[in-house]
């Protein structure tokens, strides 16, 4: 079988949230993080069999010796081949891998929802570092919403702040959904995000079936359900 480019950037991006994982039929991957509430799935190809991964950037890192590999996957062991050269690939032990999302997502109706370009997190991802303010929130502020750098640990005035104007006059009650920077792993591409009065966050990529849900920093302020 092939592994696509697409499969494999979202593997990549896997990494950064565990790299453990466990490959399974389905036509679906899969991960969470081992702390903190952050799961994502996404489309892939039918694997044949169950194949748990223990270290899977050690496991790309093997994938990229190739070109155009063929993976084939049978029992506890996946050979690469292309042309004349083969890597075998053991699975782990299963109980070595610390990764099991939930098969249902049971997910709460989102109460807001917002556009997020590429361009606007790559650019409040960078003024966050700049400008040495771990904290990244989605703020309403009388019916706007914005996009910002933030530090909840001192007052607001005595910050700087990087903002983006994502929507104007919505006539949504104030919130202030605060992620931490570092936690914001996303593949590039533009998303849409879903904020819940439940504290559960959505964001899901425009161009291919990949989402993320994750939970919201403590002192956030959740909006409010709808009516």
């Amino acid at each position: 079988m092939k592994i696509s480019k697409n499969t494999l950037e979202v593997l990549n991006n896997y990494v950064q949230i565990n790299d453990s994982i466990i490959l399974k039929p389905g036509g679906r991957l899969a991960t969470k993080a081992i702390v903190g509430q952050f799961i994502s799935k996404a489309s892939c190809e039918e694997f044949p069999i169950t194949f748990p991964i223990y270290q899977l950037a050690n496991f790309l890192s093997a994938v990229s010796l190739f070109k155009d590999p063929d993976f084939e996957f049978v029992d506890n062991v996946c050979t690469i081949t292309e042309g004349k050269t083969k890597i075998t690939y053991l699975a782990s032990t299963p109980s070595f891998v610390q990764n099991d999302p939930p098969e249902n997502d049971n997910l709460p109706e989102f109460d807001v929802v917002v556009k997020l370009s590429s361009q606007q997190l790559s650019d409040v991802k960078k003024a966050s570092k700049l400008m040495n303010q771990e904290i990244i929130s989605f703020q309403c502020k009388d019916g706007n919403i914005y996009l910002r750098t933030d530090d909840p640990s001192k007052p607001v005035a005595t910050q700087n702040h990087f903002q983006i104007e994502l929507e104007s006059g919505t006539g949504i009650p104030d919130f202030n959904v605060m992620f931490k920077e570092s936690n914001l792993k996303f593949l590039p591409g533009d998303y849409t995000v879903s904020f819940s009065c439940h504290g559960i966050n959505e964001f899901r990529h425009k161009d291919t079936d990949l989402v993320y849900w994750l939970g919201c920093h403590t002192k956030s302020t959740k909006p409010q359900p709808k009516s």
